[in-house]
């Protein structure tokens, strides 16, 4: 080997020799990351764990605490366990995931899924009242013409006494045919006032009925509104009442609407001499007893023989 040949041989050498230093450089650089990586690694995977546990260990003492609330109340957690769960699993999802401290979130946790569960409890109730009754079931049940019949009738009877007065005028001969029709027309026009006075007075009648049966919607809504948590809330119990309230009220309506009235409605007093005016002049005697619509008491007909009884010996 030539001095030239041994030398280029030699600066191979010391090349190859650095390239693989430089190799085993860029390997230990290597396996140190990778290890400080793995390192890295284990110690954030021990911490989620840690946190994972905390969370964990939160959500268990807010259950227990929980359900030792509802016994404490009487009441069987059991049957409040959905409940508690659906409050366990709103909180935690708001938690981020590195917080520290879960457990911080579920303070008064016990008392809040309780007062949750007392308010859905009164909630169903008033619901059930609203959808069996309706926002205007007193004016569905007791409508404004529920007192046209009574109304109706009432009115009959009055003008009927009304004309047996003038029919009494006719029949004594105080008046004529033509005073009757006059006097008839005068009751004729008087019907629109005694049937708006009755209408008045019935619809006040109407109005303390309804209010009857807004008292019980009332109470019942009072009872779901202060609902106990474990309690049943009867909503047939008020339609019961409601029933018999609505039965008896329409029961008694036309006595008291009778009984709300002082008085003749038809106004009689004038009729005479609306009548003797329609008539014109008459050569009938003058009978106070016809003039009042009242039957003579001795029988007689004005104009005719005294038929008072006479003593013989």
């Amino acid at each position: 080997m030539g001095f030239w040949d041994f030398q280029d041989w030699f600066g191979g050498y010391d090349e190859g020799a650095a390239n693989a230093a430089e190799q085993r450089k860029r390997e230990e650089e290597d396996r140190q990351r990778l290890a400080a990586q793995a390192t890295s690694d284990a110690t954030a995977s021990s911490e989620t764990a840690r946190l994972a546990g905390l969370r964990t260990s939160a959500a268990d003492t807010a259950r227990t605490g929980a359900q030792n609330y509802f016994s404490e109340r009487g009441l069987d957690p059991s049957a409040y366990g959905s409940n508690i769960d659906e409050e366990i699993n709103s909180i935690m999802s708001s938690i981020g995931s590195s917080d520290p401290t879960p457990g911080m979130y579920f303070k008064d946790f016990g008392q809040n899924v309780f007062d949750r569960a007392q308010q859905g409890s009164r909630d169903r109730a008033l619901r059930s009242i609203d959808s069996q009754f309706g926002p205007d079931y007193a004016y569905g049940r007791i409508a404004n013409t529920a007192d046209d019949p009574f109304i109706s009738q009432i009115d009959t009877e009055q003008r009927g006494k009304a004309n047996e007065y003038i029919d009494r005028l006719l029949k004594r001969g105080v008046i004529t045919d033509t005073g009757a029709t006059g006097a008839y027309k005068n009751l004729d026009e008087q019907g629109a006032g005694v049937r708006s006075q009755l209408s008045d007075i019935g619809g006040d009648l109407l109005s303390s009925g309804r209010d009857s049966l807004g008292s019980i919607l009332g109470r019942a809504r009072g009872a779901a509104g202060g609902l106990s948590l474990g309690n049943d809330f009867d909503v047939g119990r008020y339609q019961n009442e409601l029933d018999q309230t609505f039965n008896d009220f329409m029961s008694g309506f036309g006595e008291k609407l009778r009984g709300s009235i002082s008085g003749p409605l038809y106004d009689t007093s004038n009729l005479a001499a609306t009548a003797g005016a329609a008539s014109g002049a008459q050569n009938t005697a003058f009978n106070p007893f016809a003039l009042a619509g009242q039957e003579d008491p001795l029988g007689q007909t004005p104009g005719t023989e005294d038929k008072k009884k006479k003593t013989f010996f």
